[in-house]
Parts: structure tokens; C-alpha cells; sequence
């Protein structure tokens, strides 16, 4: 359905965590002939497909970024800043989850920007896994409060015990 509906930033997502472009659907169709009008999504399937049928193997670097912290610690902003190299404090309150994937030089990073109020620490767990890189951001003019912060850092500790952790202060 992503290849289908024109949304190839989806397709590379399903494609990076380990989705087959040669999987059948119900109607016996694969994701290829769904991107049939799709250019972008069906050159990205074409070249997974190629490179199954060669027997060969080729060397992707991917790294899966989950951010976290209380709302307005920069999350949004700091994924903006990666991938566009702009500055844009105008950006609105994430509402769930946001993910987005791009390359920085040769390494393909998915991002998964977290959004910050409380009511949704329980679901953005389920998302935590220990080969993903943590950003836990915190901003001390916004929230002083650091009994929010150790949560993070507790419940980084239970869902994914070994996972690499990076602090960053915003201001």
C-alpha cells in the first residue's frame, strides 16, 4: 500500500527493517506491480529485487535514531536541523510519533521523533529495542524538573538494556 500510495519515504521504512519487495498480497500482487505509478517507490523495490536475484550482497548502512524527552526539549527542531540545515523554531507540538529517514553521506538514519507529553511514555516503548541510538534531549529553561528525565532514562533501561544513550541540553 505504501509503494501504492506514492509514499516512498514508507517504503524505504518497511524496506530497512526487513520487509520482502517480493512479498504477494491477497490479490497475488507484490509490491512492484502496486508502484506501478509510483517512480521513486518502484525504482527503490527494483534495486532490492536486483540485487536478491545477483545472489549477491551489498553493504547498507543503516542507523535507527530514537528521540525522547519532555515536550519542547528541540526534538522536532534537531531532526529538522540534520535534515534540511535549517533553523526553524516555528515547528508545532508533535502529536505520537514522527519518523522520517534520510542519508547523512553514505549512512541511511530513520529517525523516530518521539512526541514528549507524559500520556504517551507507555506506547513509545513499545517502539524501544537496544540496536537503536537514544537521544534523550532535555532543555532546563522549559522543564527543571529532572525526576522527568531519569524517566526516560529508566525506561530506556528496561525496554532496551544495552542500547547506546546520548544526552543532549538544548537551550
Amino acid at each position: 500500500l505504501a509503494a501504492y500510495g506514492g509514499h516512498p519515504e514508507v517504503v524505504r521504512l518497511l524496506l530497512a527493517g526487513g520487509s520482502q519487495a517480493e512479498a504477494i498480497d491477497k490479490k497475488g500482487q507484490t509490491a512492484l506491480d502496486l508502484a506501478d505509478t509510483n517512480m521513486e517507490a518502484r525504482s527503490l523495490l527494483l534495486s532490492q529485487i536486483e540485487t536478491l536475484k545477483q545472489g549477491g550482497s551489498r553493504t547498507i548502512k543503516r542507523c535507527q535514531v530514537l528521540i525522547v524527552g519532555h515536550g519542547a526539549a528541540g526534538k522536532t527542531t534537531l531532526v529538522h536541523r540534520l535534515e534540511r540545515d535549517i533553523y526553524d523554531p516555528t515547528f508545532t507540538m508533535t502529536d505520537g510519533i514522527v519518523m522520517s529517514s534520510f542519508l547523512i553521506e553514505d549512512v541511511e538514519f530513520s529517525f523516530f521523533d518521539f512526541a514528549g507529553q507524559e500520556e504517551y511514555d507507555h506506547t513509545h516503548s513499545l517502539f524501544f529495542k537496544s540496536e537503536a541510538l537514544f537521544l534523550v534531549l532535555h532543555n532546563p529553561r522549559v522543564d527543571s524538573n529532572l525526576h522527568r528525565l531519569e524517566d526516560f532514562f529508566t525506561t530506556i533501561g528496561d525496554k532496551a538494556a544495552d542500547a547506546q544513550v546520548i544526552v543532549i541540553t538544548t537551550k
